[in-house]
């Protein structure tokens, strides 16, 4: 996960460790052809992953357009300068550059050559020409069927969930790509899928300079499983919902896009989304015998949701500005209905259902306008301004149904409007300045402000002889305003070769004021508190490549936040005057939390075929909150007890320690083989205390993993994969009765083998097979799962 990050960072432009650019292959001589040189080393190594169905960190490189805008990380081309394009450090696999961000991905297909490089750098230095001298295929269509079936013992519903794909048989029509290309007029390219559960179909279409049209469905399901457990006690082991949670997930989407140059660019698009079905869930509840610990109970959540998004966006450059203004208006329509099976707590043999409905209805109105402008050849300013309007309404009903035993009364919630709206400013000004070679300096500064405000109506009922029920209505409304300021340094200086020294300070400083009041009900009450807030971060760090084949790195982070409540007025509003109120969270006097962060790393390229990294961090997060002393009463004698709900004492909410190694390793060892081995290690330790006396028992445990990739090319027709992987986790709590579960342990394995062969120069089949094993020791063996995965693809590619 470290290298990972620092991947993300390096794409992003951060202060880590620059590629080795000496190591770079030299440039082609000669013109290069796209269609003769370039397009089929994109096909065989860039498109799968970058293509346009659901491309990886938001690149494509299938349209100049795209590859020339890049991803989520910003452009990775610099046009006539193949040297500083970080496409070009990626393909090359320099020192320097995280393996997480190797392209093609190691253990995928082979790595591309010396020359291939070259041919790459040759094509960018030439201003990437799309088209050359070769004549450039207008038809082309590639079309892969499949067919595969999952099963084997154990839940079906937990294999499902796993590999989120329907048991049985599953096949049909696995990818379906078709492009019309001309030199000259308009051009599309359509993709498609048909399985059992997962289906889409998108098309683009492009009239070359003037823009673009893109449309598209998609539809797929959502598998959860529908088990819960009794880790103790005297149950039957197992609870079974009545039904298999599924939640069907799809919508549509219409976007155009005018690209004419020297115009501004503009977008406009419509997108439609729902959900439906229902998902799976757990929740805790109290056993029939008090000695008993906590049953975990199933549960179903049954979901109905419409959204409708509408965008325009406008894109310019004028007299050196860069301005971008977004518009987003969203619809949103959602009705849930949960139902619960459990215990009526803390003792009895009442067994209750509780089905909760919840409508919920809302318009968000959002515009956000950016913009960027070099002031200076060393200073660049950006900043923007957001300005977003919410406004909501819903209903909320709760409802016991006894299943089984005499509960003695039942109750119920009803809540028939609520009404919210808020509005929110945000505004940020940034300055980045090179004022020397070796460094680079950030300042910026970030304010928002939030007004909320909620009315409704609600009653809270019991029903102590069947029929007869006693109401209690009551109405609320709520306020809150919210400001908050932001400031950021950060500061990047390079003194020596291959090495960065990097450091960033934050300050956040905000203000809130919540204002609540219930008049009515069993639970009266009004607050008005105003809660002052202060955090502090920093962060500061060394990356250096001491060594041509070393790279390495040390950083450290700091947090601290700060946070005082001033409960202006707390009573309880009755019709025989105001008393003072205790309810939460009236009492809390302030809290504060506290982050400390270490994290060390290091990378050997040890041979031109073997390269090794590793990375540690530690991670120690503690939070602590101080009370006000609240009496009450005994529920059972009713004798006034000082200090009942809270002593008035500083608690310690959690002291959390948390360490995280990571080794990975890559081995080439010789040209149509590759092997990766990667392995990792967490261990978590958290506690919780008042006054140093422990509340809680302590929540710790380990997790482990293990997994490894082999790729043989066995020779220009066929390649063989194979796949391993190994978990386990395994967490514990020294727990007293009728408290939290003592702790859970599962284990997981994963074994996988996979042919790919050209049959015809048109034609190719893959088969994969895999062994899939999970078992779960706490739930006693319902849960334990053996499963065998196997898929057939033809794929005929023309011309």
């Amino acid at each position: 996960m470290v290298t990972l990050m620092l991947g993300r960072a390096w794409m992003a432009g951060g202060t880590e460790a620059m590629p080795e650019l000496e190591k770079l292959p030299p440039a082609a001589s000669g013109p290069v052809d796209y269609v003769r040189d370039i397009r089929p080393i994109l096909e065989r190594s860039c498109l799968r992953c970058h293509g346009p169905e659901r491309p990886r960190s938001g690149l494509r490189l299938d349209t100049r357009e795209h590859l020339l805008r890049g991803g989520d990380g910003g452009p990775v081309v610099v046009i006539s300068n193949s040297a500083a394009s970080r496409l070009v450090h990626a393909v090359a696999r320099l020192p320097g550059v995280p393996e997480e961000l190797w392209m093609p991905p190691e253990g995928k297909t082979p790595p591309l050559s010396a020359e291939e490089v070259g041919l790459l750098r040759a094509w960018i230095d030439q201003g990437l020409p799309w088209y050359g001298s070769a004549t450039p295929v207008t038809n082309r269509i590639e079309l892969t069927v499949g067919l595969g079936w999952l099963g084997g013992s154990g839940p079906a519903g937990i294999l499902r969930s796993r590999w989120q794909q329907p048991d049985g048989w599953n096949g049909g029509l696995e990818d379906l790509f078709w492009s019309y290309e001309p030199l000259e007029g308009p051009r599309f390219t359509l993709r498609a899928r048909a399985l059992r559960d997962d289906a889409w179909l998108q098309f683009e279409g492009r009239l070359v300079p003037w823009g673009w049209l893109r449309a598209g469905v998609s539809q797929y399901r959502r598998y959860d499983t529908h088990l819960g457990d009794w880790p103790w006690g005297t149950g039957p082991g197992v609870g079974t919902l009545d039904r298999v949670p599924t939640l069907d997930v799809g919508g549509s989407w219409l976007e155009l896009g005018l690209d004419r140059p020297e115009w501004p660019q503009l977008r406009l698009g419509y997108e439609h989304l729902y959900r439906e079905g229902t998902r799976g869930s757990t929740v805790w509840s109290a056993g029939p015998d008090p000695a008993d610990r906590r049953l975990l109970w199933p549960s179903l959540f049954h979901l109905e949701e419409e959204v409708h998004v509408l965008r325009f966006q406008i894109r310019h450059e004028v007299g050196g500005w860069r301005l971008d203004d977004e518009l987003r208006v969203q619809w949103t329509e959602s009705r849930t209905r949960r139902t619960n099976a459990l215990y009526n707590p803390p003792e009895g043999d009442a067994r209750l259902l509780t089905e909760v409905t919840h409508r919920h209805e809302s318009v968000l109105v959002a515009n956000a306008f950016r913009f960027e402008r070099t002031v200076l050849p060393w200073l660049r300013a950006t900043g923007g301004y957001l300005y977003s309007q919410y406004d909501a309404d819903g209903s909320l009903r709760l409802d016991e149904v006894p299943l089984a035993g005499s509960p003695g009364f039942l109750r119920r919630w009803r809540s028939p409007a609520v009404v919210l709206e808020q509005r929110a400013h945000a505004g940020n000004l940034n300055l980045v300045a090179e004022p020397a070679r070796q460094w680079l300096l950030l300042a910026g500064l970030q304010t928002d402000w939030n007004r909320a405000h909620a009315l409704g109506q609600a009653s809270f009922d019991y029903e102590f002889v069947p029929g007869d029920w006693f109401l209690q209505s009551a109405s609320q409304e709520s306020a809150r305003d919210r400001w908050g300021l932001t400031e950021i340094l950060q500061i990047r200086w390079t003194p020596l070769p291959q090495t960065v020294l990097y450091a960033e300070g934050r300050a956040d400083q905000d203000t809130l004021e919540h204002f609540e009041e219930q008049l009515g009900g069993d639970t009266p009450l009004r607050r008005d508190t105003l809660a002052t807030g202060r955090a502090w971060e920093g962060r500061m760090g060394l990356d250096t490549t001491p060594w041509p084949r070393v790279s390495m790195g040390i950083g450290y982070r700091h947090r601290r936040r700060h946070t005082e409540f001033d409960h202006r007025v707390d009573v309880i509003p009755t019709d025989f005057g105001l008393f003072p109120g205790t309810s939460y969270s009236a009492f809390i006097r302030d809290r504060e939390s506290r982050t400390d962060q270490v994290e060390v790393r290091t990378a050997w390229q040890a041979t031109t075929r073997l390269r090794l990294s590793a990375s540690y961090r530690y991670t120690h997060a503690t939070s602590r909150t101080a009370t006000d002393p609240v009496d009450g009463f005994d529920p059972i004698t009713f004798d006034p007890v000082p200090g009942f709900f809270t002593p008035g004492t500083r608690a310690l909410g959690a002291d959390t320690d948390l360490h995280t190694v990571h080794v990975q390793g890559s081995y080439r060892p010789a040209a149509r083989w590759s092997m990766r081995l990667a392995g990792s290690f967490h261990d978590l330790q958290t506690r919780s205390a008042v006054d140093d006396v422990q509340t809680l028992p302590a929540w710790a445990g380990n997790t482990y993993q293990i997994e490894g990739a082999v790729l043989w090319h066995w020779n220009e027709q066929t390649e063989v994969e194979g796949q391993y992987r190994w978990a386990l986790s395994d967490f514990h709590r020294d727990a007293a009765p009728t408290v939290l579960p003592t702790g859970v342990l599962w284990r997981e394995q994963w074994f996988g083998v996979g042919l790919r062969r050209r049959v015809r120069e048109d034609l190719w089949i893959r088969v994969r097979y895999g062994l899939w094993s999970y078992d779960e020791p706490t739930a006693r063996g319902t849960r334990d799962v053996l499963a065998h995965l196997g898929w057939l693809s033809l794929t005929w590619r023309w011309p």
